[in-house]
């Protein structure tokens, strides 16, 4: 018992030195632990699992800050990658991440919740700090491919204000 609740307790210090570390830039927006990474052999069963969920939700709503939290681990999880020098598989999870936050953004559009734009506006800021700050990070072949989803991240971040100061 003794071990488990000391393994449990640095598992907590550890998500808290994480999140430390990340926002020690400029927005004050905490971005989740990821869990499992895309490196691991059992990452499949955590997709599988994330996408039966996104199927089960059936209001936009939740969906779209569903997808939020999604596309936020997977910024999590792809600092990680690079900075553990896996740069190719990060890139490609912050990528699908960036999707992900695309999906939200539409939805947002349509649903026109005042709280869910207000959120999505600050994750954007977030999104575009973290890839900014993990640019140097990337080798050339890569660069483009992060450039793109920093650029796809702006294009959505602009839509949410727009909406947000026309309402």
């Amino acid at each position: 018992m003794k071990k488990v609740s000391l393994f449990v307790l640095v598992l907590f210090f550890l998500s808290l030195s994480f999140s430390k570390s990340i926002l020690a830039a400029g927005v004050e927006y905490n971005l989740p632990y990821p869990g499992i990474l895309p490196d691991s052999p059992l990452y499949i069963f955590k997709v599988a699992r994330d996408n039966l969920f996104e199927l089960i939700l059936l209001d936009p709503k939740q969906k779209a800050f569903y997808l939020l939290l999604m596309a936020d681990k997977r910024l999590s999880a792809g600092f990680i990658l690079i900075n553990n020098g896996k740069t190719d598989l990060g890139v490609t999870t912050i990528t699908q991440g960036q999707q992900d936050y695309t999906r939200a953004v539409d939805l947002a559009v349509k649903n026109k919740d005042a709280n869910l734009l207000s959120k999505l506006a600050v994750a954007g800021a977030k999104h575009e700090e973290v890839i900014t700050l993990l640019q140097p990070k990337v080798t050339d072949n890569k660069s483009a491919e992060l450039q793109k989803a920093l650029d796809a991240d702006q294009n959505d971040k602009n839509r949410v204000l727009e909406l947000s100061m026309t309402k």
